[in-house]
């Protein structure tokens, strides 16, 4: 056999060749067990490609009969079928035993295993509970506090473009108060711009209407002193308070909130107020300052509250103030181009 491509050389086996014959090579090749026998002629049919023996063929599948297991065996007609067929498997029995005893425990009082489930989750489901609530309602707070910033920008862009446009209105008539007067200081008084002049006002800051009577000008109040006022006059008392219930205040007032200055601490008027700060418990201290926060949180509240009001007031005071100065600019410019001109004509405002 060649070797020029590197494979080994392999031989068969040649001890069946030896076995019938009586030579000394024979006994050293004689087998020393059937299944050895068998062993070399399955070798020898393998190597060959030729089949297998009868013989060695019907006792592989006994032997492959024997290694199945007795699952499949159906139980006959002449034996009974609780005890056939016998199982000796100790897994088998112990799967047997759980297979019963898990029925039982499933449908063993459902609700009572549904009461203690809802006993041992109702811990959880309440924290989770509380746990949703306050998110959803800091993000509605959060989504209020962005909206109410959108707002106080949105009022303030709004109050500049007002500005803005109160300057041009202005300016558009002092441009046209000031031809009129010129006209006027030439002896030319028969026109009927001289006479809407004299009517609507020379001056633009003045705040007239189209009759050329002044406007009451408001004057602002103080806000705060007012939102204060009201805010000692809603104080409401504790339910510890010895003024529970009544709606006027008087000095026997134990409220925490009565007890704070404008800075939400506690006067320190003498050393007995501060003797007994330093000897209070610590529930009474934490009681103070959840107070003093609150009236904080409540100031805070009403300064913005305060300040969104004033300039919503503030933009309606400007539209009206904007509208004014116009219909005055509208009647000067018809008196002088026609009852034909009005402010949308570029020459008449120029």
């Amino acid at each position: 056999m060649s070797l020029e491509y590197g494979m080994p050389t392999v031989l068969p086996p040649i001890g069946p060749l030896f076995a019938s014959s009586g030579s000394p090579t024979a006994a050293l090749l004689a087998y020393e067990s059937e299944e050895q026998r068998e062993q070399y002629e399955e070798d020898m049919a393998r190597y060959f490609g030729v089949p297998l023996p009868s013989f060695i063929r019907r006792r592989r599948e006994e032997e492959a009969a024997n290694l199945r297991t007795p699952t499949s065996v159906q139980p006959s007609s002449g034996f009974p079928t609780a005890g056939f067929p016998p199982n000796t498997s100790p897994v088998k029995k112990d799967g047997a035993k759980t297979k019963n005893a898990l029925p039982l425990l499933q449908l063993d009082s459902p609700t009572q295993t549904d009461t203690n489930e809802t006993e041992h989750s109702s811990p959880s489901g309440e924290e989770e509970k509380l746990r949703v609530s306050r998110e959803r309602n800091r993000l509605h707070a959060q989504r209020t506090r962005i909206r109410k910033r959108e707002l106080l920008e949105s009022l303030k862009e709004r109050i500049e473009a007002l500005q803005d446009e109160y300057e041009l209105l202005k300016q558009a008539y002092d441009f046209h108060a000031t031809a009129v007067c010129l006209l006027r200081l030439g002896n030319v008084m028969d026109v009927p711009c001289v006479q809407k002049l004299e009517q609507v006002g020379v001056n633009s800051t003045e705040d007239r209407d189209e009759d050329g009577q002044l406007c009451e000008i408001v004057k602002p109040t103080s806000h705060e002193s007012d939102g204060e006022a009201d805010h000692e006059e809603a104080h409401e008392h504790e339910k510890g308070c010895a003024c529970f219930g009544k709606e006027q205040t008087s000095e026997s007032c134990t409220c925490v909130g009565a007890q704070l200055n404008a800075n939400g601490k506690r006067p320190y008027s003498s050393t007995a107020t501060n003797s007994n700060m330093l000897v209070c418990s610590k529930e009474e201290r934490e009681r103070v300052r959840r107070e003093r926060n609150r009236l904080h949180a409540r100031r805070a509240r009403l300064r913005k509250k305060l300040v969104l009001e004033k300039s919503q007031q503030a933009v309606h005071d400007l539209r009206e103030r904007n509208d004014r100065l116009r219909s005055r600019l509208s009647v000067l410019v018809s008196s002088i181009y026609g009852s034909e001109a009005c402010l949308d004509d570029p020459d008449a405002t120029s």
